[in-house]
This record gives C-alpha cells, structure tokens and sequence, in this order.
C-alpha cells in the first residue's frame, strides 16, 4: 500500500541545487537584464540564459568544422578513396569469417 508521503513525493520533480557568488554590481546587471526580457525573477532569467547558452554550446562541439583545405581533403578522399592497405584487407577478411561463422 503506497502511502500519502510517498504520493507526493512521486510528483515532485527532480531538481537540484546551483549557487554562485557574484559582484553586487553584475547582480543588478543581471536583475535589470531579467526586467527587460520580462522574466518575473533573476532566477528565471538566470536559467533561461544558461539552457540556451548551454544548447549551442553542445551543438557547437557536435559539429565538425573544417578548414578549407581540410574540406578539400576530404571530398577527395570520397571521390577518389585510396586502395585498401594490407591491415584494411585482414581487418575485413577477418569480418567476413566472423559474420558466415554465425550464420
């Protein structure tokens, strides 16, 4: 039998708990910026800020950027691949008799 505390408790979301100290003045920074984006508490607007910013940041690292003669190099490389060395071939041949070994 499930119990009332333990009801409750199961629809609270999980959150934690993030602290800082900063300069009084970035403070009234940061409580001026909130006012003028309409958000109710520099809390809000502290959290809006940092999920954003966190996305592109994640988004940023998962891109691969190359450089012009990096992008050059690659699109050669995948119109004009080079020959399979002899570790390629052994890795690949080694493949196949593992893959009809369990068929």
């Amino acid at each position: 039998m499930t119990t009332l505390a333990a009801k409750s408790r199961s629809r609270v979301p999980s959150t934690a708990r993030l602290e800082a100290r900063i300069p009084r003045d970035f403070k009234k920074t940061l409580e001026q910026a909130a006012a003028v984006t309409g958000h109710p508490t520099v809390t809000s607007f502290v959290l809006f800020v940092l999920q954003t910013n966190a996305r592109k940041v994640l988004e940023d690292h998962q891109q691969a950027k190359l450089s012009a003669e990096e992008s050059t190099n690659f699109v050669k490389a995948l119109l004009a691949p080079a020959a399979p060395n002899a570790a390629l071939r052994g890795a690949f041949k080694r493949y196949r008799e593992q893959v009809n070994a369990g068929a």
